[in-house]
């Protein structure tokens, strides 16, 4: 939740994310990047329904799963979680390759300090 906080700070608008298959990134951007959905009063007694969150409808969020069996990968598998139709009018490929390679390059620099 932290990091989605920090990232919507920094950055303007609401960006496009990816990430592996863990399951709280979902939930921690529509609690940064949501709109509330209210429900009308129909008339009857009692409470209203509560605002629900939804997702912000500029939020594009995508998993890359990797399957392994035996510490060898066997499958790639890609899953659009918010807005398929914005990531395809962008050009945009769900990749986390970027984030890999600065994983990588902090363990190389943890390595040899």
């Amino acid at each position: 939740m932290q990091l989605i906080q920090m990232t919507a700070a920094v950055v303007l608008g609401v960006s496009c994310f990816f990430s592996d298959g863990f399951s709280c990134y979902l939930s921690a951007l529509i609690e940064v990047y949501h709109t509330l959905k209210t429900f009308p009063r129909k008339g009857k007694r009692g409470r209203p329904k509560d605002p629900v969150k939804e997702p912000d409808p500029d939020l594009v969020y995508g998993q890359l799963i990797k399957k392994k069996r035996q510490g060898r990968r066997q499958e790639l598998l890609y899953r659009v979680c918010c807005d398929a139709q914005r990531l395809a009018e962008l050009g945009l490929s769900i990749s986390t390759s970027l984030i890999e390679r600065l994983n990588l390059g902090l363990i190389i620099t943890s390595a040899t300090a």
